[in-house]
This record gives structure tokens, sequence and C-alpha cells, in this order.
């Protein structure tokens, strides 16, 4: 029965085996395809490695257009708005979108504490702007315009994302700034996709990504590899279940620290059966003046090029493990994942109490009798190691902007985002979260290896506490036009972990999205 299902999902349509350009995973249509798979529409999908090709997208609408199974008005409707808008032929619109925003705020972005007796990291923290794929705002009034440009023909495919900011900073003179929020070119051939260029990433149970992956830097200038569809791997492998696979290296700016830095990841998803997602990844950092670009690559297997050639020179491998599952019951998803920074420690316990960051979450994705709500319940927990390292000081981030959970090491957070559509053309967001951020210093003791192992605290700080609001409304104007207004405060106590300092601070936008 799966091998029928997959071949209906692999049918022959429009763009089957052409190349087309990746869907931003902050796009609407992700959160469309996971009310319509709650609904029991689309019997397979590999939710955790984004963004997803508009090719498979049409795959998806396909087989949910021609499911026939009674769901909610509501809920076909979101199937014929995606048959709408990924069912036109391939070739790529010289203008797929224009973005127009206006933000003002005074957010304080304090930076993480650089050394805490655990290594160092050079990042900052966002909280009222964070997961905006390294956006940085000011203290002031800042206007964005982004376009956005495709095309395709055949096996090629190729995307343009430009953007203009110019900030007006409360103290300070008038700035601007033109970059590229994504630039790549694509090939594909059968159910691969090769792809150079800029790009976002994101690994994960969460919406806005996991661990390791997420939204909250820029994306990456990256070769990738992926696999467009699920599929299934042969003789006794198949009983994994349909898998998709990722596989990048990504180069990092002059500026980092170490220079000449190179980021590489792999990771494999897995549906072993229907209800059941799970995850494995890896991904190590490699940097100095002596790294050569496939030192990583055998790093994946622990063959240290100082073992066999006896160079020395800085290239320390820099590794993070994870691993995640989502569970789907009816109308309600439970998920977990967990990551490991480096292993594995002496002391097999530490592994877990020190060196193990985790997320968990509930998500019910159709809440009301249309399905028109969602809810999601999500806790955070780095440990004050994760993301840091002793060579590679930048850490586990990209300009400043963590890679992973903008929580960043030593912090809890407890987030409850709620959404609505209250008609086909409005849809209301409110979040609300709570986060702690330790302000201890650390020591560890060492293994046998002379390695760090179990974490202790070595003098007691002062944490920091916020408390944040968010919500927004986006109302359609037209088939073609939509606007997007939102506003978030925070409540600070402990500032920077300094007794007695609180802070408030807030944030107001504008958004308009014209899709021609």
């Amino acid at each position: 029965m799966r091998i029928l299902v997959l071949l209906l999902c692999l049918r022959a349509f429009a763009c089957e085996n052409e190349s087309t350009e990746n869907i931003p995973p902050d796009d609407p249509a992700y959160r469309k395809i996971e009310k319509i798979l709650a609904s029991g529409l689309l019997p397979e999908i590999i939710y955790t490695q984004r963004p997803w090709s508009k090719r498979e997208f049409r795959r998806l609408v396909l087989i949910a257009r021609e499911n026939k199974e009674p769901v909610s008005s509501y809920v076909r409707g979101l199937v014929d708005d995606l048959s709408q808008r990924f069912g036109e032929q391939c070739g790529g619109q010289p203008l797929s979108k224009v973005e127009l925003e206006l933000i003002t705020s005074d957010e304080k972005q304090r930076l993480l504490t650089t050394e805490n007796g655990l290594n160092k990291i050079h990042a900052k923290l966002p909280t009222l702007s964070r997961y905006s794929f390294g956006r940085e705002n000011v203290d002031g009034l800042a206007s964005w315009m982004r376009t956005s440009h495709s095309f395709e023909y055949r096996y090629f495919s190729a995307f343009a994302r430009p953007g203009g900011r110019l900030s007006l900073p409360r103290n300070g003179s008038p700035e601007s700034l033109f970059y590229f929020e994504n630039l790549y070119a694509k090939m594909a051939i059968a159910n691969f996709e090769f792809q150079l260029g800029r790009d976002s990433l994101i690994w994960g149970q969460g919406e806005a990504g996991g661990l390791l992956l997420s939204s909250n830097a820029r994306p990456l200038d990256m070769f990738k590899i992926t696999t467009t569809s699920p599929f299934l791997l042969p003789f006794f492998l198949s009983s994994l279940g349909p898998a998709k696979f990722t596989f990048f290296v990504a180069r990092f700016p002059d500026n980092s620290i170490p220079p000449n830095d190179y980021f590489y990841g792999l990771r494999g998803s897995f549906r072993p059966i229907r209800e059941l997602e799970i995850g494995v990844q890896h991904t190590i950092f490699m940097g100095g003046p002596d790294v050569r670009w496939f030192d990583p690559i055998t790093e994946f297997f622990f063959i240290r090029a100082d073992d066999i050639t006896g160079r020395t020179g800085g290239s320390n491998g820099d590794h993070r493990f994870g691993a995640d599952a989502r569970f789907r019951f009816s109308k309600v998803e439970m998920y977990f994942e967990g990551v490991l920074e480096d292993c594995c420690r002496e002391t097999v316990a530490s592994n877990f109490t020190d060196w193990l960051a985790v997320k968990f979450g509930v998500f019910l994705p159709l809440l009301g009798e249309e399905g028109r709500g969602d809810f999601r319940l999500e806790y955070n927990r780095i440990p004050a190691g994760l993301y840091r390292h002793s060579y590679h000081e930048a850490g586990h981030s990209l300009d400043r902007y963590l890679l992973g959970n903008a929580l960043g090491p030593d912090g809890t957070g407890l987030e409850a985002p709620f959404r609505l559509d209250l008609l086909s053309e409005t849809t209301l967001t409110i979040s609300a979260a709570n986060e702690i951020y330790g302000g201890n210093y650390y020591g560890f003791t060492t293994s046998s290896h002379g390695q760090p192992n179990a974490v202790y605290v070595a003098k007691v700080g002062l944490d920091e506490y916020r408390y944040r609001l968010m919500g927004g409304i986006e109302q359609k104007l037209s088939d073609s036009l939509s606007l997007l207004g939102r506003a978030g405060y925070e409540h600070v106590v402990h500032y920077n972990f300094e007794s007695g300092v609180s802070l408030d601070q807030y944030i107001v936008g504008a958004l308009l999205r014209w899709t021609p």
C-alpha cells in the first residue's frame, strides 16, 4: 500500500523532474500544508527539512486535491488556494513578489556573555525581532524593501531576493544598506537537487526551525544537495519508510572567528509510520589557515587530517549532534528535539545533564469546528556550554546571530503562539513568552583524555527574566495585495544581569506584500 501511495505522489505532473525555486520558510503556505496534513488529506510528508521547492508543493497539492475524504469547507478552501498558487506552468516569474516594510522599535540587543567558563561565543540576543533571517533593526525607525525574482527552464532554475534598508537611529546618522537575502541557482536531476548560492536552511520540529538551524540568522552561502521528495530506501532499509536527506557545506565571511571557517551539515528524516517522523543530524565547524575544503568531510567520519599527515594549524572540528521526533495523533501533534554539544563525555550522565539542549512542543493544528485556529506550546532549554567553542570563538553564529535557537547558551524559555483565520481574508496572531537567562560562571572537570567533562557552577550570578507579548493581524486586500501589522512589548528584569535594572521595550511594524 505504501508503495502505491508513493507512486501516486510521484506521478507525472506539470513540473515533474524540473527545477523550481524554493518557497521561503516564512511563507504562509507551510501553515496551510500543516492544516491539510492534520485533516488527513496528505499521507506522506517530511516537515523538518525546509525550504521545499515549488515542485514539492505541487506534488503535495495534487495529492490533497485528489483525496476525496470529507473535510471542512475551510480545509478544502486551503487546498484550492494552494492549487491556484502552485498549479501554473513552470517558467519562473521575472517579478513574483514585492514587500515594503516599516518598523519602529527601541529594542536593545545585548551581547551574549562572551566567556562563561565554558568556552567562548560572539553573538547577540534579539528578542522582539528574532527569527527574521538576520534582518537587523535599529533603535529608531527602519524601512525595508524586498523583491523576489525567479527563472525556471527545464532542469535549471535561479532565484534572487534583493533588498534595501534605510534606517534612522534615534542617536546617529541615517544609514542605508543594499543586500541579497537570497541568491542561488539550482539543478534538478531525478529526485535530487543541487544548489549553489545564498538560501535559508531550516532543520527541526519548531515553526522557525530547530536547535541547530533556524530562521534567526541570515541565509547561508552554501552548496547543498537534497532530495526533492521523500522516497523509499532499498532492501530492508525500506522499513524506515519515506526518507529525505540534505547535505550542505557553507563558507563563512573572512571576518569570522577564526577566518576561513567552513560549516558542514548532514540530516536524514524518516517516516516509519504515518503518525511518526524522526530525524538525525550532524553539523561541523572547521576553520583556520590550513583547513582544506574536504577536511570537514573526513571529519564526519572522525578521520582527522592531523592523524594522517601530522599537520597542525587550527583545523579543530566543532561537532554537534541532534535527533528529533514528531508524533501525530488525530488533531494533536507532540514533538521533541535534542542536540548534544560534541560527544561523548567520559561521565555518561554529564552528556544529558550538562551538554544536552532540548525542545518539547505540543501543536494543535485544527482548532474549532472548521479548524481555523492553531495553537503551539513550546519549551526550550539550552545548556550553558551549547554553541560555544574554544577555537571557533564566534560560536554557532553567523554575523553575530545564532544559527540555532535564539535563546542562546544558558537560556530557558516557554512560548505559546496562537493563530486564527477570522475570515478567509484575515488572520490574527497572538504569542506570549517567558524566558530566563542564567548569569552563572561555570567550570568543568576534565576527562582522562584532557577533554571537558562534567560542569559545575564556579560562581553564582544573577538571572535575567524576560516577559514578552506579540500580536499581529494580516488582512488580504485583494487577490494580489495583503497588509500585515504587528506589535510587541517586552519587560526585562535584571537586564544584563544587573540587580534592580529593568527594561521595557517595544516594536511596531507594518508590511505591505504585493504578488503580481
